[in-house]
This record gives structure tokens, sequence and C-alpha cells, in this order.
């Protein structure tokens, strides 16, 4: 089943959200130790990696209160699809930042 307008509608405010969020994340983990303790070899992959989680996480949750249900696979192939749109976006984001 595809996704309704008003689910596409808030994959794109989660995705704004999200880019909200970046810059207090790059400041957040520009801490030397931060990044020796969890290992981080870039930072920006690393802030990307959450953000995709955090946006996945978001629309699951959203979409679950919403529907009763999670996505079935072909709503999720809709919100990768939206998100993947987003990438550059995000990408300006992380590196506008940092």
């Amino acid at each position: 089943m595809a996704l309704s307008v008003e689910d596409r509608g808030m994959i794109e405010k989660i995705v704004d959200e999200g880019i909200k969020q970046i810059p207090g994340l790059m400041q957040l983990f520009r801490n030397e130790e931060l990044l020796r303790l969890y290992q981080i070899k870039t930072v920006e992959d690393f802030i990307f990696g959450m953000t995709y989680g955090q946006i996945q996480l978001t629309f699951g949750n959203h979409f679950r209160l919403t529907h009763n249900q999670g996505p079935d696979h072909e709503q999720l192939q809709e919100f990768a699809s939206a998100f993947n749109n987003r990438i550059k976006e995000i990408k300006e984001a992380i590196f506008k930042t940092g």
C-alpha cells in the first residue's frame, strides 16, 4: 500500500527537523574524548548515520501511531526514496556546519 499524502508530508517535516538538529550534533561530536570513546573516524559520516537513524525511527513511530501498524515493504521503499531525495541537502547541512 502506498504512503498517503499526509505520510509523505510527515516525512518531509521529519527530515526538516533532522536537518535542524545537525549543528548541535556536529558541535557535540567535535569533542575529542567522545571521538575516541565512540571510535569515530569521520564526524561527518557519523552525523549522517545518526541523522538517518533518527529520521527513520521518527517516521516508523509516527506511522505506527497513525496507522496502528508498521509500514510495509512498499511504504518503506517510499520512505527511502523520499529520504534519498534529500541526501544532498542533509550532507550540505553537515559540511556547512563542519
